[in-house]
């Protein structure tokens, strides 16, 4: 039971993983909006007695069905607290310790602005308001959580508010409106939700976009007409509406001079706002599933063109060529599109806001949301939206039907609220036996967070495009699953001749970019697997280059351990040391020789490498390994850069396929080299260059003819580095015979000490 000041509401109990949780549903914390009462500023309940039960929970009318009630008298509010909660912290939580989420009118409900409505004057103070009935509702919801949230075990000075999409756009109005008082919350949590100035209108336009045409659609002259209609008919109205306007969206905030005197945009550069605590992020792929609602999978560069015309003004779209490259660069333009909508419509965004509070010293906490599950579709990315069934897995079957949560997915899920839960009680989301510790945001450094599998503080020079039509290379975020989704895969390859500036100017960032970095954990086998996904992209063949100084340890595909053991020295357990310890590079070898890609790994170990378990994706693919024990720039330098140039330098040729064939009485048993076999007799080499060496072993198997000539015969096919597919044939005659006065003036002596060098 829950003492408030409109009586006792009795609830009910249910157990989750073990842990009892007391909930009440359904709780008004207003008068209902109906009748007269719609398209009204909401009315403070009057304080009365009783006991009441609260266990059936409703939700606004709206055109979405999620199996629960409907109504115009949804004005109530759902609490869940562990059992025996005391003066515990509270979440308060808007839709799309002490949980709390509220139901506030949505749509043409609480979002209508009406000329006839301005003129009624039903804001406090008589003072006029139409459009942002939505925004009261949470007000005054918030108001009645501080005056009763302490019956329900919670403490009233310990609020955190948050929300996401239009939840979050919600919390960043709460944090401007001088309707909400000092100290109504303590934190605030904002996923998604920074999209202003698109997501706002003028009262004019409000009124045009919505009344009016409410009016039209249902032929009513007077708010009287309005207010006599079903919820059923403004449902119809509203979807028309809709199909009118941008996104879809029927109808948005409104500039009132009520609740919004302001863009929001000026609120906080004049620091207008409430000075507490904020976590503020977006899902790396925001606008996916809005492009594809509107255009499918695939765009043309007209359309890109005239949808950019609804985000920036011509000054700006004059110089998105120059910052993100242009179009005719993208293989797809729905990729390219999405790149500039995403940082338009909420990256950009929330980076303002984060400066505006980090800049007045106040904890901020910025993400992005990178994790993938296997069930969205290729093409959505981490769209909008696809974090919430890891904050509250229950809704995890309105996503992704027929899906169940994975290993990995659990845990990010149990992470993930456990960062939300610490930052709503103490400000800060690290938490013991956390995974990476998240940094606060400052705009000197532009650091986010990523949550994902394996979390980590992220600089925006990581996995850079540096196409040469850039300014500086260009941040891309790849998530670290085993299929991964790589943004801007028509812009992770560039020409280095062309390029050569903005890839100096990489090199230049790099070293003062972690000068600071406390960061040791590092993953490698992604790290390969990123670069031939873009190089299958871009349906060529060609080469990794990687450096590498520690052995990656992070927890994530290819995580290695240190496996050295000095009392297995001289013994025969030394020998599985210079054994691979899994498969996992073994196979990534195979995938680069298949697609025509090899890897050159340069490393500067100060300590344990396990080169026999890495190497292997070199040794397969046909690359190289480069060694450079505690390296030394004054000891190392020349050395370093003769091996890169002869590397670059060298003529190669890619894609290669190499068979050997014999005449009868001799025939191949071993290959000694770095190749992949698919067979007997034939090597695959993902590049093949004028260094390159393969020995092949031939055993004598039958009778030679005497006094003759058996033959060898190798052929490699490859492609030119022009593109030409060309093909090479190299016959070996030699000579039988069974005298060694014949043998030794034939024989090729560099040739045999190459050899046994080699070996």
């Amino acid at each position: 039971m829950a003492q408030t000041q409109q009586g006792i509401y009795i609830g009910r109990q249910i157990t989750i993983n073990g842990t009892n949780v007391n909930y009440w549903y359904g709780i008004p914390y207003a008068e209902q909006p109906i009748g007269n009462l719609r398209w009204m500023p909401p009315r403070i309940l009057a304080t009365s007695n009783g006991t009441k039960e609260a266990y059936i929970p409703n939700a606004c009318l709206q055109e979405f069905d999620f199996g629960i009630q409907r109504t115009e008298a949804c004005l109530t509010l759902n609490v869940y607290a562990p059992e025996n909660a005391t003066n515990l912290p509270v979440f308060v939580w808007r839709h799309g310790g002490v949980t709390v989420t509220i139901n506030y009118r949505q749509g043409l409900f609480g979002f209508l602005a009406d000329e006839e409505l301005y003129g009624e004057r039903s804001g406090m103070d008589n003072r006029k308001t139409t459009g942002n009935y939505g925004i009261l509702d949470q007000i005054v919801a918030l108001d009645w959580i501080k005056k009763n949230i302490a019956g329900f075990g919670g403490n009233p000075k310990q609020i955190t508010v948050g929300g996401e999409s239009g939840g979050g756009i919600s919390i960043t109005i709460l944090l401007t409106s001088s309707l909400v008082s000092k100290g109504t919350f303590q934190r605030a949590i904002v996923q998604s939700g920074s999209m202003w100035p698109h997501i706002m209108d003028t009262l004019q336009e409000a009124i045009n976009n919505t009344g009016n045409a409410l009016r039209s659609i249902t032929n009513c002259i007077t708010v009287q007409c309005l207010r006599n209609l079903t919820g059923d008919q403004i449902l119809t109205a509203q979807h028309i509406i809709a199909s009118k306007r941008f996104m879809g969206i029927p109808a948005v905030p409104v500039i009132d001079g009520y609740v919004v005197d302001d863009i929001l945009e000026n609120y906080y550069a004049r620091g207008n706002f409430q000075k507490v605590p904020i976590l503020i992020g977006s899902t790396a792929n925001e606008t996916t599933s809005n492009t594809y609602r509107m255009f499918g999978d695939k765009v043309n560069s007209t359309q890109v063109e005239e949808f950019l015309k609804t985000l920036y003004n011509a000054i700006i779209i004059d110089e998105i060529p120059t910052i993100y490259g242009p179009i005719s660069a993208f293989h797809n333009p729905f990729t390219y599109l999405n790149i500039i909508y995403t940082d338009a419509w909420v990256h950009c965004g929330a980076r303002r806001i984060a400066t505006r509070f980090s800049n007045y010293g106040l904890p901020t906490y910025l993400y992005t949301y990178n994790h993938l599950v296997s069930a969205a579709p290729s093409w959505a990315g981490v769209t909008h939206g696809v974090e919430l069934p890891m904050l509250f897995p229950t809704i995890l079957s309105y996503y992704y039907r027929n899906y169940t949560f994975t290993t990995s997915d659990q845990q990010l899920s149990s992470s993930m609220m456990l960062y939300w839960a610490h930052f709503s009680y103490n400000s800060n989301p690290n938490y013991n036996g956390n995974s990476a510790n998240w940094n606060t945001y400052l705009a000197s450094t532009d650091s986010d967070f990523v949550v994902q599998i394996k979390p980590h503080m992220r600089n925006h020079y990581y996995y850079p495009t540096c196409s040469r039509l850039l300014g500086q290379p260009q941040m891309m975020v790849v998530s670290d699953l085993e299929e991964i989704f790589v943004p801007l895969l028509e812009a992770f390859l560039c020409s280095p001749h062309d390029s050569r500036g903005v890839i100096n100017s990489l090199l230049d960032q790099i070293p003062q970019t972690f000068a600071n970095s406390q960061e040791t954990e590092t993953i490698l086998a992604l790290v390969i697997q990123a670069g031939i996904q873009a190089l299958k992209e871009a349906n060529c063949s060609g080469k990794i280059y990687v450096f590498s100084t520690t052995m990656p340890i992070a927890m994530a595909p290819g995580k290695l351990s240190n496996r050295e053991d000095k009392k297995a020295l001289g013994t025969e357990k030394e020998k599985t040391l210079l054994s691979p310890v899994n498969n996992i590079y073994t196979k990534l070898g195979e995938v680069c020789a298949q697609n025509g890609c090899v890897v050159d790994l340069f490393v500067f170990p100060n300590n344990y490498y396990d080169l026999a378990t890495i190497g292997e994706v070199c040794r397969i693919s046909g690359g190289e390994i480069y060694k450079f024990n505690y390296f030394s720039i004054e000891n190392d330098r020349e050395r370093l850069l003769d091996e890169l140039k002869r590397n670059f330098q060298r003529t190669t040729a890619f894609d290669a396929l190499m068979r050997v064939r014999t005449s009868t009485g001799i025939g191949p048993i071993d290959f000694l080299g770095n190749f992949y076999m698919t067979n007997a007799t034939e090597m695959i080499f993902g590049t093949i260059d004028s260094d390159k060496s393969v020995s092949v072993e031939l055993k004598h198997e039958d009778k030679l003819p005497d006094d003759g000539n058996t033959y060898t015969q190798v052929a490699l096919l490859y492609t030119s580095i022009s593109g030409q597919r060309r093909l090479r044939i190299i016959t070996l005659a030699l000579t039988v015979t069974s005298s060694y006065i014949t043998l030794y003036p034939a024989c090729d002596l560099d040739t045999i000490m190459n050899y046994i060098t080699k070996v």
